[in-house]
């Protein structure tokens, strides 16, 4: 079974993950696994990839996400691999500063005022009209756990960040997560992830910034659960077998062969659907399998 190890936003923190970790877990993930950052070290993007690398698996095939800021980790991890990587997922995320016209203004963010930041402003922002005070609660209390040297040392680099260079010499498997809502990321970011990295493929959510927090919340996972149960209770290999590992319209058990009787697909379900998919397809030998269910134009 596929492991699926996380790498945070910037809080570097894993509260905003935790929903997302259950989810993961309860759709045929092995360990999963959500890695938090020192919270009172101002460490730059190296030191944080020496960090994430030490708290990876050293045996079991595994996943590794990137979200956010976490991504130019994600991608240098995978640039130069450990021999049980599997396969790379970028979830709204970039190799090079988001806006690179601020990099010269970057030293400024140490006189940025963090902790008073309103977080209905930031909700905005990081998750638009996914926003729930439970999400306003755990982003808030994400951000206050984190000293405020280490956020300003982290948007200073997310200004400054550039690992173009890395993205050619990526060979994994690539997955790359759009939200169509993303009020921080410039579209061309997710552009260069895709022409740059050759296995690459792109599946576009409706969701905001943080969409692993938005579209795995507990209302989704309520909404979801009756007719995720029986995909839950079933094999890895007989849920690939059963939607022919790239049909994700998530028919109910009794639809008939037209699919006139599909179910309305609950939020967090397709994110998860297409994580499994990938994670699957890996096992079976990536875009090459013979069965051409992993091909890697093929879309949840």
């Amino acid at each position: 079974m596929t492991d699926l190890y996380i790498l945070p936003a910037l809080d570097g923190t894993t509260r905003m993950l935790d929903a997302f970790v259950a989810a993961a877990r309860a759709v045929g993930f092995g360990d999963v696994r959500a890695i938090g950052y020192p919270l009172d070290q101002p460490l730059g993007y190296a030191e944080l990839e020496s960090f994430a690398r030490a708290a990876l698996p050293t045996r079991a095939p595994f996943v590794l996400l990137g979200e956010s800021f976490s991504g130019p980790i994600a991608i240098a991890i995978a640039a130069d691999p450990p021999p049980n990587l599997v396969g790379l997922v970028l979830s709204t995320t970039f190799a090079r500063a988001p806006v690179p016209l601020l990099g010269p203004f970057a030293p400024m963010t140490r006189f940025a005022p963090t902790h008073a930041l309103p977080t209905a402003a930031l909700s905005a922002v990081l998750l638009g009209r996914w926003s729930t005070p439970e999400l306003r609660r755990t982003l808030r209390a994400a951000l206050a756990d984190v000293a405020p040297a280490v956020q300003r040392a982290r948007a200073a680099a997310a200004m400054r960040v550039d690992m173009s260079d890395r993205l050619a010499r990526i060979t994994v498997p690539t997955l790359t997560l759009k939200a169509n809502h993303d009020r921080l990321l410039r579209a061309g970011a997710g552009r260069q992830l895709l022409a740059q990295i050759a296995n690459a493929r792109q599946v576009t959510l409706d969701g905001p910034h943080l969409l692993l927090a938005a579209r795995t919340a507990k209302p989704a996972r309520r909404a979801s659960a009756e007719s995720a149960s029986q995909e839950n209770s079933l094999a890895p290999r007989q849920i690939c077998r059963r939607r022919g590992c790239r049909d994700f319209s998530m028919r109910h058990p009794a639809a008939s062969k037209n699919g006139a009787h599909r179910v309305r697909r609950p939020p967090g379900l397709r994110l998860l659907a297409a994580l499994h998919h990938f994670a699957m397809c890996r096992r079976r030998g990536g875009s090459g399998s013979s069965s051409g269910h992993c091909a890697a134009g093929s879309q949840p």
